[in-house]
């Protein structure tokens, strides 16, 4: 019996081992069946998901070609050879793309992916001519319809927005332009990385102005990091990496570090007149920045020489209105101005005037340079009504823009003081003088070239009028400041030492005079 129950037991532990070894087996295979089906299923949905994005590539594909055939199509419509002919053989640019502009809200307001692109391709050109006004309307509808469609992240949203900066840019509006070039950086960078193209791009639109905006600490490391990395991702040779260099020349232009801004400067040129030819844009931007650095080292024969030339291609490719013909013809009459050749300054200073104040308005930092160039000119062709008015327009100008103490309204102020001067219109000169001497200590110190050189002009001023005495305690403070600062033989303090001996003598003070000698 205890045999036969051990044998039971045994077989009874075979068998639950063997059912459990049976249950094991058959929920494997269930398993492998429902992973099979899982596979089956994610290999289907695979399947699926490769012919809808074979399916969307087509469609988007069928779209851009369909949406580059309406573009085609409209463009050569409205600015097809019979639509130009019908304009006469004197038709301008301008009015062919005003025959396209008038049409293309009506053409395409149920296909706005097509009108946006045409949107932008309008405003470019136009803004490349320099035609702002013309341009706003269609780059502000571009922008609004790349929101809707795309939203504000997105890369076409960064581009239209930086179109509008440029807009603004080019109008004067640099403060406006450097808010909106920083946000298309935020956004192209969060899209494509640190080094999208556009990202690149509008750094270095965003450091011209911070330039501008007198914050050239700020745009020195942007350039240099805009520039490296355009040089690594587009090549030495790009297009935009010809604007970066010679964006970051002019930077170091006006920080007065000429021998590299003059390397840049040339091998801006010679890479445009390499891959662009010499007639192209930025080519002759690049050449009018190396006549520029060559007037500020002294040399205006080559300077003039060269900027003359360029300007007459200027003229050729540009036109006579266009913005860029106004900077070269104002940079070519300061060139002939510091020559001594202020009839033939005249001319170019006043057409780079009408041109800039046109696209921008008077009130804007580069009108009110202009306006000051052109009112030195005319001070010294003797025409200083009219040279007085515009020396007032600079002052306030640039006090509203800048402030009161600012260094370049101090300046203008100066200038503004001296012009009535040379007529002997003293009672509007003193006290502009007075005032200005005493801003310029506080806002810039009586060390500062700008307080020595109105120290001695409010002298000299005195001295015109026979005030020796009231000039004298203004010479001493001139002439200690400027041997302090500038030296012994610097030019100001050697006039304003002679300024001082003249004064004493005529005081009386003979031993201090032959003390000074």
């Amino acid at each position: 019996d205890r045999a036969r129950r051990r044998d039971y037991y045994r077989w009874l532990l075979v068998g639950v081992i063997g059912f459990a070894w049976q249950a094991r087996v058959a929920q494997r295979e269930r398993d492998d069946a429902v992973a099979a089906r899982r596979a089956e299923a994610e290999e289907r949905a695979k399947a699926d998901r490769l012919a809808m994005a074979e399916s969307e590539q087509r469609r988007l594909a069928e779209a851009s070609e369909q949406r580059a055939q309406a573009i085609n199509d409209f463009l050569l419509t409205r600015l097809g050879a019979a639509n130009v002919r019908a304009l006469g053989r004197d038709a301008r640019v301008s009015e062919v793309l005003d025959r396209a502009a008038s049409t293309v809200g009506a053409a395409f307001r149920d296909r706005p992916e097509v009108e946006v692109t045409l949107r932008r391709i309008l405003g470019t050109t136009y803004l490349s001519l320099g035609m702002v006004d013309e341009a706003s309307p269609h780059l502000e509808a571009a922008l609004e319809l790349d929101r809707e469609l795309h939203g504000e992240q997105s890369i076409d949203f960064a581009r239209s927005l930086g179109k509008t900066a440029s807009a603004l840019h080019q109008r004067g509006d640099v403060k406006g332009a450097a808010e909106a070039f920083e946000r298309v950086i935020g956004i192209a960078r969060r899209a494509g990385g640190d080094e999208h193209p556009l990202a690149l791009q509008a750094q270095v639109q965003f450091a011209n102005c911070l330039v501008e905006l007198d914050r050239r600490s700020e745009a020195e490391p942007l350039l240099r990091a805009a520039l490296a990395g355009m040089t690594r991702t587009l090549g030495r040779d790009d297009g935009d990496t010809q604007i970066a260099i010679n964006s970051l020349a002019v930077l170091l232009h006006h920080l007065g570090r000429l021998d590299e801004a003059e390397s840049l400067y040339r091998e801006a040129a010679a890479l445009g007149e390499r891959a662009f030819g010499p007639e192209h844009p930025d080519t002759l931007t690049a050449l009018a920045n190396v006549a520029s650095v060559l007037r500020s080292r002294g040399d205006l024969e080559a300077a003039e020489e060269l900027m003359a030339r360029t300007y007459d291609r200027v003229l050729g490719v540009f036109g006579e209105t266009h913005p860029k013909t106004g900077e070269v013809a104002g940079t070519l009459g300061e060139i002939y101005a510091d020559q001594g050749r202020f009839q033939a300054a005249r001319p170019l200073l006043e057409t780079a005037l009408a041109i800039t104040s046109g696209v921008e308005g008077d009130g804007t930092v580069d009108v009110a340079r202009m306006k000051r160039n052109l009112a030195i000119t005319l001070g010294r062709l003797g025409e200083t009504t009219r040279a007085i008015e515009l020396l007032r327009d600079v002052v306030r100008v640039r006090t509203s823009l800048l402030g009161a103490e600012h260094r370049d309204t101090l300046i203008a102020t100066l200038d503004l003081g001296n012009a009535p001067v040379k007529d002997r219109q003293f009672d509007a000169a003193e006290p502009l003088f007075r005032d200005l001497v005493a801003t310029c200590v506080r806002a810039v110190g009586e060390d500062d070239g700008t307080t020595i050189i109105a120290t001695n002009s409010y002298a000299v001023m005195l001295m015109s009028q026979e005030r020796y005495a009231d000039a004298e305690p203004y010479l001493l403070d001139a002439l200690a400041a400027g041997r302090r600062v500038q030296g012994e033989e610097h030019p100001n303090t050697v006039i304003t030492e002679l300024n001082h001996v003249a004064a004493l003598r005529e005081i009386g003070y003979d031993r201090y005079v032959s003390a000074e000698a």
